[in-house]
Formats: structure tokens, C-alpha cells, sequence
């Protein structure tokens, strides 16, 4: 678990991101998770899930993060 949650400032390896994109079985739900699973229901405040750092994640949609999820959207590291 410790894999996805790094210091501020620093950047998970793309081992570890290629974790999510290519072998994660859950990787959708890990997605939707990190947008409402927050506390109060709202996104989670840290961490890299579904592939994507928080300040990726605050810069899409849920509908946005998914299609990169589904491959609609070029691959590679989801600029923030």
C-alpha cells in the first residue's frame, strides 16, 4: 500500500504505475473510489489511484479519468 502513497513531492515509480494501467483488475473502482470515498463522500486527499496522482485526479472529471482508464485518451503519464 505504501507503493501509492509518497511524500509530497516526490514521484511514484513507473513500476509501480504500471501496476494500475496494465495488471490492475480493479483499476475502474479504484478510480471511482478516489473521487467519493473520501470521509465525507468526496475525494480522497492523496495518493496515486487508478494510475492517477491527486493532482491529476483534481484536474479531470470522473467521467475524464475513466476514459483514460479505458484507453480513449492517449496513454502514458496523464498530464496534472
Amino acid at each position: 500500500m505504501s507503493l501509492f502513497f509518497v511524500a509530497a513531492g516526490h514521484v511514484i515509480s513507473d513500476e509501480t504505475l504500471n501496476v494500475c494501467r496494465r495488471d490492475c483488475p480493479v483499476r475502474r473502482q479504484c478510480i471511482r473510489h478516489s473521487y467519493v470515498g473520501g470521509p465525507d463522500g468526496g475525494p480522497i486527499a492523496g495518493g496515486y489511484m487508478g494510475g492517477f496522482s491527486l493532482g491529476q485526479r483534481k484536474s479531470l472529471t470522473l467521467p475524464q479519468a475513466l476514459e483514460r482508464c479505458d484507453g480513449r485518451v492517449r496513454r502514458g503519464r496523464p498530464h496534472a
